[in-house]
């Protein structure tokens, strides 16, 4: 997963267009576990 510190805006326009192209692409939080979340700056 990537997660990004700043937000990204949509329009409601995007985000039907990326609904539409990826149905069903979500899933419940998961709790951390045991993994590691980095932080990589480029």
């Amino acid at each position: 997963w990537l997660l990004l510190e700043t937000p990204v805006e949509l329009g409601a326009g995007q985000l039907a267009t990326l609904r539409a192209a990826h149905p069903g692409n979500a899933r419940p939080v998961q709790t951390l576990n045991v993994r590691d979340v980095v932080v990589v700056d480029q």
